[in-house]
């Protein structure tokens, strides 16, 4: 019998979290350990709040660059307005630059 082990093309790590007048500023690590580059121009985020509801995030790529290829990093902001929302997890998609589709990562804040 063989057995498989499906690894994320990306990951996600939570670096910090600060609240201030823009609101929550999240502070994240995306690596890709697939074999395609993804795009930074269209990235999303979205926080799932404690009581289940969506909330939209301002992402931004901090780190110069349109790409993250194979085997690197970046490091992104993602800002709630809701400096009281009680954020649970976020989830950031990004476009794989080799097929067009969009893949979403996410990552525990509570």
């Amino acid at each position: 019998m063989n057995s498989y082990v499906a690894t994320p093309e990306l990951q996600a790590t939570l670096i910090s979290k600060a609240v201030n007048t823009e609101g929550q500023v999240f502070i994240l690590r995306l690596k890709n350990s697939g074999d395609s580059p993804y795009g930074t121009d269209s990235l999303k985020g979205r926080a799932i709040l404690v009581n289940g509801t969506i909330a939209d995030l301002t992402v931004k790529a901090a780190s110069a660059g349109s790409k993250i290829l194979p085997g690197s990093s970046i490091t992104l902001s993602a800002i709630l307005k809701d400096p009281k929302a009680k954020v649970k997890s976020i989830v950031i998609e990004a476009t794989n630059l080799d097929t067009g589709m969009n893949t979403s990562v996410t990552v525990s804040v509570a």
